[in-house]
């Protein structure tokens, strides 16, 4: 499902970096608040993954943000 702004939700909430450039971008979308829980919750999923595979010598260029994410969720649970 695309919202107005061209946002693929569903793609978003599988791989949010695909969709989004910045954590803080999920909270400006025109979206669900439950919508940007899941997208926000598998983003730090996917980040933590990627600080594991750092620590373990495997990188791809991609910065985690896993921090990011983490401000992103608390700015999100503040709004409800």
């Amino acid at each position: 499902m695309q919202s107005d702004k061209g946002i693929d939700v569903e793609r978003a909430k599988i791989s949010p970096a695909d969709e989004f450039n910045h954590p803080n971008e999920v909270l400006l979308a025109p979206i669900s608040t439950a919508d940007k829980r899941k997208i926000l919750d598998q983003w730090e999923t996917d980040a933590k993954a990627l600080a594991r595979a750092g620590d373990e010598g495997m990188t791809g260029g991609e910065p985690a943000l896993l921090r990011e994410v983490q401000i992103a969720q608390e700015k999100l649970a503040s709004q409800i």
